[in-house]
């Protein structure tokens, strides 16, 4: 009887316990699937750039389930920028995340390694720490196997680095789309990505070339957004500017379909490509295109009068366009500290070479005199010896080369600048840099290079690019 009484107090225990658990159940599974719509709504605007509707839904996540870490992990990515907000969200995750789940810890590490000042450093060496407990609690997880690939990269560990970018590759697919909603990256593309720069730092550009093209043909089927594409085509740009001028073009064609906006930012590199394949007619008219694009304001309008005269020998356009351009209100953003010493080096030095294209010497003389009156290099001094020879002023000539030749004998430069030389062979003809047409004075048989094509930033000069033989 007492057993009896036993077992029939421990039934109606046992129902009681499973009518709590399903009820609990049964109010936890409209929670979750609550949580996954709300999430992949997030997702959504966050792909969309909607950054406040997808914060929004990431916290909203947080409360519906506040041990799912996922919606941390999401929250960090909105502000990856800055390295106090993105530590914080994830911070949580970690918190609230299983003591066996990598992703989290995984995230922390890759974000220390990337902010990190130098490789070696406390950040640094905290972020590897994260990356090796993620991979020790899962060898094998994408998240961890990728950062640490970037981490090895930075210290230019290649062989770890391909080793842990082939790892990501092993476990992710083309076909397979699960990490959609888990990870706010595609890491498979990412390490494509990753790849062809590794391999341009080591010149292996027949392996970047093939890195890249993957990462742009799985990037179109996957519809990726214009800022993706953009990077991507930006990244095959550096190699093909280096191994055919044909496909860069290409290149940069792309990259203005998926971002207008960013002709001024990419035209000079235009240019470059035009003039070393000697297409002196394209590279003026995309001259005129940026020019054209540009406010009367915008002091980069001067590189690009200054390509269009000097180096697509557009000159008398060229000349009247810097006729145009307001010199009194640049040399007062000069004076206000708005325009670097080099830019204004570059308008004197850019119209005297117009002006003597225009047989115009005495204005020419006025415009090197400027620039020499506040910056005496040696470079602007024999410029003016040059311009001085052209007209016939030989002993003025010979007076600036002889107050340059003790600082060029200090530079072991005498051979080639030494009065003899100067005066008595064509080299006197490279010491200005004029173009050679515009230097046909009656008693110099001296040759000229071009003028050297000025970049964008105005602190280097190259030669102007010789035509490419392609195919």
């Amino acid at each position: 009887m007492r057993n009896n009484k036993f077992y029939l107090f421990y039934i109606i225990c046992l129902s009681c316990s499973l009518s709590v658990g399903g009820a609990f159940s049964n109010e936890q599974e409209p929670n979750k699937k609550n949580m996954d719509v709300m999430l992949q709504k997030g997702v959504v605007a966050y792909h969309n750039g909607e950054r406040k509707n997808a914060a929004e839904c990431f916290i909203a996540c947080s409360k519906m389930e506040p041990r799912n870490y996922l919606p941390y992990l999401w929250l960090s990515m909105l502000v990856s920028h800055d390295y106090e907000r993105t530590i914080k969200p994830l911070e949580q995750a970690i918190r609230v995340a299983s003591p066996f789940e990598p992703d989290p810890i995984a995230f922390r590490g890759g974000f220390k390694c990337r902010f990190a000042d130098t490789p070696y450093n406390d950040m640094y060496t905290e972020g590897v720490r994260d990356l090796l407990t993620a991979l020790g609690r899962d060898p094998d997880n994408v998240p961890a196997c990728f950062f640490m690939g970037v981490a090895t990269m930075r210290i230019g560990n290649f062989d770890d680095a391909i080793s842990y970018y082939n790892r990501v590759l092993k476990n992710t697919s083309d076909d397979d789309q699960s990490w959609a909603n888990k990870y706010p990256q595609n890491f498979r593309l990412l390490t494509y990505h990753y790849m062809a720069t590794m391999y341009i730092h080591m010149q292996a550009y027949d392996e970047a070339l093939k890195s890249i093209n993957l990462c742009i043909e799985k990037s179109i089927k996957a519809e990726e957004r214009p800022e993706n594409m953009v990077s991507c085509y930006r990244t095959r740009l550096k190699i093909t500017t280096i191994v055919n001028s044909t496909k860069a073009l290409e290149d940069i064609e792309q990259i203005l379909k998926y971002d207008p906006a960013s002709l001024k930012d990419i035209a000079y590199q235009k240019i470059q490509l035009l003039l070393r394949k000697g297409l002196l007619e394209e590279a003026a008219e995309t001259c005129r295109m940026v020019l054209k694009s540009l406010s009367p304001q915008d002091n980069a309008q001067l590189v690009y009068i200054s390509c269009l005269g000097l180096n697509c020998r557009q000159t008398q356009e060229a000349a009247e366009l810097l006729e145009a351009f307001d010199e009194q209100e640049f040399m007062d953003d000069f004076k206000q500290g708005l325009v670097q010493t080099d830019f204004v080096e570059f308008f004197y030095r850019t119209r005297c070479v117009l002006n003597v294209s225009r047989l115009r010497y005495e204005d020419a003389l006025k415009d090197i005199s400027s620039v020499i009156d506040w910056k005496s290099s040696i470079s602007n001094r024999l410029m003016r010896a040059k311009l001085l020879m052209m007209m016939g002023k030989e002993e003025e000539a010979r007076n600036e080369v002889d107050a340059c030749l003790p600082l060029l004998r200090s530079d072991g430069m005498s051979e080639v600048f030494s009065l003899e030389k100067l005066f008595s062979t064509g080299l006197r003809g490279q010491v200005l840099g004029f173009p050679e047409k515009f230097l046909r004075h009656p008693h110099s048989t001296a040759s000229a290079v071009p003028v050297p094509l000025m970049s964008a930033s105005l602190k280097t000069q190259g030669e102007t690019p010789k035509p490419e033989s392609e195919e």
